[in-house]
């Protein structure tokens, strides 16, 4: 599934660092827009303008208020999206696991531990 926030991975085809993170990427079934910066010049002065080298893979992630940061090293990118993937599914698991009506539940106590509702709690241990 293609991640919805702004990133870009800025990588080359030889790279084997490049390559770890793309394989990061489809053992979780993850798409994020690349650039090849050995392939597309305009991708290699984007990188060098923003992030001050042309090291890959780099992740471009676009900030909410329109400004930009440049993520180096292969291991802090898979951790940084390894983490953005999680936070994603734990408001996922949140919304969809959490449809708790009480319009259902019988007010007669012999059907109450048929008809009890289940409740889910989504802990911020930021």
């Amino acid at each position: 599934s293609a991640m919805t926030a702004p990133y870009v991975l800025y990588k080359t085809d030889i790279c084997p660092f490049c390559m770890m993170v793309r394989r990061f990427l489809s053992q979780r079934g993850l798409e994020l827009p690349l650039k090849d910066t050995l392939l597309d010049a305009t991708a290699r002065a984007e990188l060098v303008a923003g992030g001050g080298r042309a090291t890959v893979p780099c992740l471009r992630i676009e900030n909410a208020d329109g400004s930009y940061q440049w993520m180096y090293e292969s291991r802090d990118i898979m951790a940084f999206l390894a983490e953005q993937e999680f936070q994603s599914a734990r408001v996922r698991f949140f919304l969809f696991a959490n449809p708790v009506s009480t319009n259902s539940i019988s007010t007669n106590p012999r059907n109450q531990s048929h008809q009890s509702p289940c409740h889910y709690k989504l802990v911020n241990r930021a």
